[in-house]
């Protein structure tokens, strides 16, 4: 036998090392923790103590739960709104070849109409706006002269811009971002939460008989060509979208067919910020320049806000059933997922693509729009122009965000209620008793632990880690705990309590904002395999080392056309703000003044 000697610190590391590996194995094979025994078998639902004034949308389905959902649609004569109840509003024809009601930015209008049938519906508009400050027009909604419900009073419409000439470059080959331009067009829109905290339009309450509606503008002037109340909009399932197609999937022979569109080449969006970007940090972007700036993306940290779209025009070559590709990159929020709304041709062709998520990820990823086993969707196109349109949505996330605002909101209650009783330093060496004095909000605290320990299990089952957008919300329920177990403590922790609740709502804003890049979108043809789009080691090597050696040859100091030092009437200039504003006053001065 022959023996084999190590060194003594060689062995130490050899058992470190293997220490290491075993204990991520272990950790790895123990499950991990949920706080299900925190609020199982309790009703969430109830509210203990002071509840909310205002109606949520949550609490509104629930007051019409058995509500019928009619099949019929009514429409609204625009044209005929009650004079004696509105101010602000003109009557226009042939604008833009329809006859409008123009509302002022300042105005509010009435329609009084009768509904055959009782339950809810949809509420569908179609406007356009009106040259103005260029902000979103935004309105308040009131159904027989209240508001329905919190969320009703803030609705918001887009307007639409376009890059306002072609990508053009400078003497020296990099790209120049044409400015954004609004385009003017009607659109057609369903009345949807502007948080995002739902992903279906709104359901409103009708009775049978007479009905008013009125639109009170808080911003912008918007003029509005039809209102109608429609069906509540239901989306096929991925099965019944293929049945209704002219052919199968199956019976489909096409190869052959790849057609992709760059992400910076958006037709149309919703923001004058959601214009073409550059990026030199991966080797897979398209089109890539390790020496120039090179437009190659769209969306970035502007890209966030639900109900912000994005609308990108593809061509397919001919009739059949294709995939659809997007390569994206989330690298803004470890542990979060963002979603995104699939609209095809102005719908969303079926349930699945109400919310598609894109985890997490440092690099691009190329992701073929697919079912839960990986099963590509296949779409029908005829021959011809599709409009593709990505708009942000919370997806999944939603229902968790709604929640969390509600329960900011109870906890701030608490937190006055009991702050009557103590004021903002209570005595540390006095016992309030609160518990005998406010024994209902001791006991809603013990409902908002309970609750939050839930949207805490939540959002970890869709995101698949626990981050740091929800500790704040596990730190409450801890302390909420604690709170209920041992009310003496409460005074102790007051201030340390308010800011919990802060730190909250500062993680909500967080959660809220849903980032996403986009590199380009692809259709190809369904019979073909997608190939993967992504980096290796080599390619990044060689990404790395050219973009070192060309950091030598290439001037980064310099904006814009470069001219030699012997120019006439040459003015040099240095300038202190970032990059992008040192650009976009560079711009103006070679276009404007040379």
């Amino acid at each position: 036998m022959v023996g084999i000697k190590i060194n003594k610190t060689l062995r130490n590391v050899l058992i470190a090392l293997a220490a290491i590996i075993l204990i991520f194995v272990v950790s790895s094979l123990i499950p991990d923790k949920t706080f299900k025994a925190k609020y199982e078998g309790f009703d969430l639902t109830t509210n203990v103590g002071v509840t909310s004034t205002s109606k949520t949308y949550a609490e509104y389905l629930l007051e019409h739960k058995n509500a019928k959902t009619p099949s019929v649609t009514v429409d609204i004569d625009v044209l005929d709104y009650d004079v004696t109840k509105s101010y602000g509003v003109t009557l226009q024809g042939d604008y833009y070849g329809k006859d409008v009601a123009v509302t002022e930015d300042s105005s509010s209008v009435t329609w009084a109409f009768n509904v055959e049938e009782t339950g809810l519906y949809n509420l569908e508009i179609d406007y356009i706006a009106i040259p103005s400050r260029n902000v979103n027009m935004e309105r308040i909604l009131y159904i027989n002269g209240e508001v329905p419900f919190s969320g009703a009073d803030v609705l918001s419409f887009y307007r639409l811009w376009k890059d306002g000439g072609p990508i053009k470059e400078d003497n020296r080959g990099n790209s120049i971002r044409p400015s954004q331009v609004e385009t003017f067009a009607y659109q057609t829109a369903l009345f949807k939460s502007d948080m995002g905290y739902d992903v279906d339009p709104y359901k409103f309450y009708f009775q049978k008989g007479e009905n008013t509606i009125t639109l009170e503008s808080t911003n912008e002037p918007m003029a509005i060509s039809r209102i109608s109340l429609i069906p509540v909009v239901s989306y096929d399932s991925y099965e019944q979208y293929v049945a209704k197609q002219k052919s199968r999937p199956e019976d489909d022979k096409g190869t052959g067919i790849l057609v992709k569109v760059q992400g910076e080449n958006s037709l149309v969006r919703s923001d004058p910020s959601l214009f073409a970007r550059y990026d030199r940090s991966s080797a897979t972007t398209e089109p890539h320049s390790v020496s120039k700036t090179v437009l190659n993306y769209t969306g970035g940290e502007s890209w966030r806000t639900p109900g912000q779209w994005i609308e990108w025009e593809i061509e397919a070559p001919e009739d059949g059933w294709y995939t659809l590709s997007i390569k994206a990159r989330q690298l803004y929020q470890r542990g979060y997922v963002a979603y995104r709304s699939i609209y095809i041709d102005g719908e969303i062709p079926f349930e699945e693509l109400k919310s598609v998520g894109f985890p997490y990820s440092s690099d691009w990823k190329l992701r073929t729009l697919s079912d839960s086993e990986k099963n590509p969707y296949k779409f029908y196109l005829t021959k011809g122009i599709h409009h593709v349109r990505m708009e942000v949505t919370l997806g999944e996330l939603g229902n968790i965000v709604s929640s969390l605002q509600d329960s900011i909101y109870r906890l701030n209650i608490i937190y006055r209620t009991i702050l009557v009783l103590t004021g903002v330093n209570p005595d540390q060496f006095r016992d309030y008793g609160i518990d005998k004095v406010y024994p209902e909000q001791v006991e809603a605290m013990m409902q908002e632990s309970r609750r939050l320990y839930y949207y805490v299990d939540e959002f970890v089952k869709i995101t698949g880690e626990k981050s740091d957008k929800i500790a704040p919300a596990e730190t409450l329920a801890i302390q909420l705990e604690q709170f209920y177990k041992h009310p003496d403590r409460i005074t102790k922790a007051f201030s340390n309590f308010k800011e919990n609740i802060t730190s909250l709502g500062t993680a909500l804003l967080s959660i809220s904002e849903s980032k996403l890049d986009v590199d380009y979108i692809m259709i190809q043809s369904a019979n073909d395999r997608v190939k993967p789009d992504k980096t290796d080691f080599f390619k990044n090597a060689a990404h790395e080392i050219t973009s070192f050696v060309s950091s030598f040859f290439v001037d980064s100091s310099s904006l814009g056309n470069v001219y030699d030092d012997d120019a006439d009437h040459l003015i040099e200039v240095w300038i202190v703000t970032g990059r992008d504003q040192s650009q976009i006053l560079k711009n103006m001065v070679d276009d404007s003044f040379t």
